[in-house]
């Protein structure tokens, strides 16, 4: 008898994990389909430019000052870091973007005026393939007010745009562009 209570205690358990598997995934994966993830599109575009190493043209560019240098060997981690921090596929934010999937893409627009993220514009093929990516970002608060526009186009260009208008220091400009060679 103690056999057998041990087996149905044993199963009893292991259809427990399960069911909690099965909700803990369900959960995730509605999260991710809500909106285009982002962090795994970008998390995919790092492996891959790790893997091949292209050569970049970079131009940084800060207020009236600009740099230009040709690149191999970027650490793309970094290099895209911004377009990562960006994804949306947030629980909380399940209904905060108006989704507009007409066309040839997907735009996302920010519903609160709170969320730092303001849109997202994903260009594809009709494959499904991604052709570009612009997000808006925008801050505004009492110390400062900040608009940062980014974009990136694979095998292409990518750029990060930032003005940002500190209270006590005043305007400042910047911006990066890389273009692929």
């Amino acid at each position: 008898m103690q056999d057998r209570s041990n087996k149905l205690f044993y199963w009893a358990i292991a259809a427990l994990s399960c069911f909690l598997w099965a909700c803990e995934n369900t959960s995730s994966t509605s999260a991710e389909e809500t909106y285009f993830s982002l962090e795994r599109y970008f998390e995919k575009e790092i492996q891959r430019l790790d893997r091949e190493q292209p050569q970049v043209e970079k131009t940084v560019m800060k207020n009236d000052q600009q740099e230009h240098r040709s690149m191999n060997g970027l650490d793309w981690k970094t290099e895209l870091k911004v377009f990562l921090n960006s994804d949306i596929n947030k629980p909380a934010w399940r209904d905060s973007y108006k989704v507009d999937s007409s066309g040839s893409g997907l735009r996302y627009q920010a519903l609160e005026p709170d969320l730092k993220v303001r849109s997202i514009h994903i260009s594809r093929e009709p494959t499904g393939q991604v052709t570009g990516i612009e997000i808006r970002r925008s801050e505004d608060n009492y110390l400062f007010t900040s608009e940062e526009t980014f974009r990136y186009y694979p095998d292409s260009l990518y750029s990060i745009e930032r003005h940002q208008d500190v209270r006590v220091l005043g305007p400042d400009r910047f911006r990066i562009t890389g273009s692929f060679h």
